[in-house]
């Protein structure tokens, strides 16, 4: 595609008082190619909206079928295990601000530490291994389920701690840290 502006943009025109296209119009051509040239990048960037929208479906389904109890009579609600994203990440800011960028600065001697590409691909990096962990308690839950004879028992709850959940949840706010900043930055 950008062969083809390339080609429109050197063609020219026989019909035409002029035979050069106006800079108005090579300076679209540039922006269309930068944009284009982006397309990439945005595209694989879908793949985290995907492992992100596993969070209010997915995580929040696994929660509806574990133990969520705390103490001898209160329950926490599925949904309210999402708690645990927000909390990761106003905890996880400070350490990077703090740790993380000082001591990639050291390695790099890139002033910011890392860049905005290699922040993306940590973060959707790490989404990778959160929906990874997801599956393998997804499995763990099933089995025991299957183990109790309740996989096929509706609204039933398999004798797992929710606990076992939380991992995924902190897991995702720090791919989020990562891969949204960066997202923005660039």
């Amino acid at each position: 595609l950008i062969r083809f502006l390339n080609k429109v943009l050197h063609a020219k025109k026989d019909d035409t008082k002029d035979n050069i296209i106006s800079g108005s119009s090579r300076s679209k051509h540039t922006e269309v190619k930068k944009a284009l040239k982006l397309l990439p990048i945005w595209s694989s960037c879908l793949m985290y909206a995907i492992a992100w929208a596993q969070v209010p479906t997915f995580f929040t389904k696994q929660a509806t079928g574990v133990d969520k109890s705390i103490g001898q009579s209160f329950n926490i609600p599925s949904a309210s295990l999402r708690v645990f994203i927000p909390l990761t990440t106003m905890c996880c800011t400070p350490i990077y601000d703090r740790v993380f960028v000082p001591l990639a600065r050291i390695v790099t001697e890139n002033p910011s530490g890392i860049t905005e590409f290699q922040r993306i691909k940590i973060g959707m990096t790490i989404s990778v291994l959160d929906m990874v962990i997801a599956a393998l308690v997804e499995k763990k839950r099933l089995g025991i389920a299957q183990e109790y004879g309740l996989i096929d028992i509706p609204n039933s709850t398999v004798p797992m701690s929710f606990w076992l959940l939380v991992p995924q949840n902190m897991l995702c706010s720090i791919a989020y840290v990562f891969t949204i900043v960066g997202m923005q930055k660039f």
